[in-house]
């Protein structure tokens, strides 16, 4: 949507403020959610979360729309006219997809081991640094006020600025650079970034239910081996792991991406 909808020297700084999102909610949720179920539970958490879901799938369905361009009336506000579409006139649906140079693309598989590795590293924050705050740093969430909200903050901070820093080096010819790998499915895929996106996000929500089961798995060794969950030593293949994923993503983005249109 944003590939249709974005001018493409803005697409690092909107994919930047929509995917910052889900850090602004974490760094939210690591504030809120202790204090709900302090006073009301662990279904309260639930029952919130799914409160939020409905009151925002109707503002979803309203205002998510991709239809021509010169048939909505927001087209010429955004600048957009049939001879200044970012991807070009034609739909996706009128294309046969090209499954095969997608499967057999390497930048393809670079956004995939990125976005594997990314949701790896995002999963395991997310799930475990609750815990690792509580057993192995002694903290109460309670009582750390918004302290725990600081890594979350600062991802979606840096996300924006990084957007906005990437853009500006795009247009200006210095250096070509992006905000974010969910970005790079449009640089490389325009037409079909959706897909790609969805191929790569498949692979995160693997790395997700891996990385989450694993870290688990990982403790309980430690624990066996009576080290326990408030020694340093049983956190060091958690936080490991993810770190050493994150770098041998970055060498293959940055050595395999080529930033240019594929197909």
């Amino acid at each position: 949507m944003l590939a249709r909808w974005i001018p493409p020297h803005e697409w690092s700084r909107s994919v930047s403020c929509t995917t910052s999102g889900m850090y602004l909610g974490a760094a939210l949720g690591m504030l809120v959610l202790p204090i709900l179920v302090e006073f009301w539970g662990a279904r309260s958490v639930f029952h919130v979360e799914s409160a939020l879901g409905a009151m925002w799938s109707p503002l979803w369905f309203k205002f998510a729309t991709d239809p021509p361009r010169t048939e909505h009336p927001k087209a010429t506000a955004a600048g957009f006219g049939e001879t200044s579409l970012p991807i070009g006139g034609h739909s996706i649906k009128s294309a046969q997809i090209p499954w095969k140079r997608i499967v057999l693309s390497l930048p393809v598989w670079a956004i995939v081991v990125n976005n594997f590795t990314f949701h790896y590293a995002l999963y395991v924050l997310m799930n475990w640094l609750p815990t690792y705050f509580e057993q192995g740093l002694h903290l109460s969430l309670q009582k750390m006020g918004f302290s725990k909200m600081i890594p979350y903050f600062i991802m979606f901070l840096l996300s924006n600025t990084g957007g906005f820093i990437a853009d500006h080096l795009i247009t200006s010819t210095i250096f070509i650079s992006e905000s974010w790998v969910c970005n790079n499915h449009m640089d490389i895929a325009p037409r079909y970034a959706g897909i790609v996106m969805g191929v790569s996000n498949t692979a995160g929500t693997l790395a997700g239910v891996i990385g989450v089961d694993l870290t688990g798995k990982l403790l309980e060794a430690a624990e066996t081996a009576h080290l326990g969950l408030s020694n340093s030593k049983s956190w060091r293949p958690v936080l490991f792991i993810p770190g050493l994923l994150c770098i041998f993503s970055s060498v293959c983005i940055f050595n395999i991406l080529n930033w240019e249109e594929d197909f």
